[in-house]
């Protein structure tokens, strides 16, 4: 727990590139599953960790490096 030392640190800027991947459910897809609003919501979810589980192996990263959101334009299909 000591200070090994200080002064001027000089390090060369760091860019880093990264991609997104957006996958969108048409509604009429949605509509079409013959269960209620909460399990289709709930089959999104579980497709979503899915799909994150996959990414992390075909990726070769921590799951906390990749991100993840969910969005419905509307919640009572």
């Amino acid at each position: 727990m000591k200070n090994v030392g200080d002064g001027k640190l000089e390090l060369p800027e760091n860019e880093m590139h990264t991609t997104a991947f957006w996958l969108t459910l048409e509604r009429s897809l949605v509509e079409s599953l013959p269960f209620s609003v909460s399990d289709r919501q709930s089959g999104m979810f579980g497709l979503l960790h899915a799909l994150e589980s996959i990414a992390t192996l075909l990726l070769m990263c921590d799951a906390r490096d990749l991100g993840t959101a969910s969005e419905s334009a509307r919640l009572s299909w």
